[in-house]
């Protein structure tokens, strides 16, 4: 998944969703997925140690 994390991205919610898709594409035959991201020091403008972003999908 280096790929999807290569470009320069807003929001954690795009890359997860790429990664998530691409997932989906390449094994068909999953029932549930599970896609989390932590970016370590985010850039908030305040004291923030980590953010993390989840998306599940399930069919």
């Amino acid at each position: 998944m280096v790929e999807v994390m290569a470009p320069k991205r807003e929001l954690l919610e795009s890359a997860a969703e790429d990664i998530l898709n691409r997932l989906l594409e390449r094994y068909a035959n999953l029932q549930h997925i599970a896609v989390h991201i932590r970016k370590q020091n985010p850039p908030f403008g305040g004291d923030v140690s980590q953010s993390v972003v989840g998306l599940t999908y399930q069919r």
